[in-house]
C-alpha cells in the first residue's frame, strides 16, 4: 500500500508538473521552449501505441500457459484491489492538490517533513551507515591488526629471528669455523708438511738403502703371511 501511494503520487506529480498548473520552466531556463521534434515524438508515439496494444492483447493472453505447466491460477481478492486502488487515488489526489491547485505549499510541507524527505533522499542512511560503521569499522580493525599483528608481532618475530640467527651464525663462525675447523685444517697441513720432511730424509738416492728398505718390507710382509698361515 505504501508503494502504491508513493508510485501514484510521483507518477502523477510528474504529469501535473509538465502538463498542468502554471509555467515553472521560466524559473529555471532563460531560453524559450518549444514542442519536441519528430525525432523524439515519433518513437515515443510508437512506444505508446505498442504499450496500449500489448495491454489490450494482454487481457486475453494473460496466464494462457498456466494449465500447460500444471499451475494453478489464483483468484483476485477484491478487498486487496479496493485498498490498493484507494491508496493510489489518495496519492493522485495529493499530487493534484499540491501541484495543480497548490492548496498545499510543498515548500512549507518540505520544511515540516524535512526529516522524512532527508531519510528518503539518503536512502534510509544506508550509505552513511555502510561507510561510517561497516567500512569505517573494517578500516579501524584493519589498522589495529596492521599495527598490533603486523608491525608488533610479525615484524617483531622476524626481527628477533634475524638477530638471533645472526648471533648464531656469528657463534658458528667464531667458535666452530675459526677455533675448530681452521685449527684442524692447520694441523693437517702441518702434519703433512712434517711427514713430507721426514720422508724426504729417507730419499737418499743410494741403491743399498733402497735394497735395505725393500728387504725390510718383504720381511714384514712374509712375517704377516706366516702368522696368518700359522693361525689357520
Amino acid at each position: 500500500t505504501i508503494v502504491a501511494f508513493i508510485t501514484a503520487y510521483y507518477a502523477f506529480r510528474e504529469g501535473f508538473l509538465v502538463f498542468h498548473g502554471r509555467e515553472r520552466w521560466r524559473e529555471i531556463y532563460e531560453k524559450g521552449v518549444g514542442e519536441v521534434e519528430g525525432v523524439m515524438s515519433v518513437p515515443m508515439g510508437l512506444l505508446g501505441f505498442l504499450t496500449v496494444l500489448s495491454g489490450i492483447f494482454g487481457l486475453w493472453l494473460e496466464h494462457w500457459y498456466v494449465e500447460l505447466i500444471g499451475g494453478e491460477e489464483k483468484g483476485l481478492h477484491l478487498s486487496v484491489a479496493i485498498v490498493s486502488l484507494g491508496v493510489a487515488v489518495a496519492g493522485i489526489w495529493l499530487a493534484w492538490a499540491v501541484y495543480v491547485k497548490e492548496a498545499i505549499d510543498y515548500r512549507k510541507a518540505y520544511e515540516s517533513l524535512k526529516f522524512i524527505h532527508t531519510t528518503f533522499k539518503e536512502q534510509f542512511f544506508t550509505e552513511k551507515l555502510y561507510h561510517n560503521l561497516i567500512a569505517g569499522g573494517y578500516l579501524v580493525i584493519s589498522q589495529a591488526i596492521y599495527k598490533v599483528g603486523d608491525r608488533t608481532i610479525i615484524d617483531g618475530f622476524i626481527n628477533a629471528l634475524y638477530k638471533n640467527f645472526f648471533k648464531f651464525v656469528k657463534f658458528l663462525w667464531k667458535y666452530l669455523d675459526i677455533k675448530i675447523i681452521d685449527l684442524l685444517i692447520h694441523e693437517i697441513v702441518l702434519t703433512a708438511f712434517r711427514t713430507g720432511r721426514l720422508s724426504r730424509k729417507l730419499q737418499t738416492g743410494l741403491i743399498n738403502h733402497y735394497i735395505l728398505f725393500l728387504a725390510v718390507g718383504l720381511t714384514f710382509i712374509l712375517g704377516i703371511m706366516l702368522y696368518i698361515l700359522d693361525r689357520l
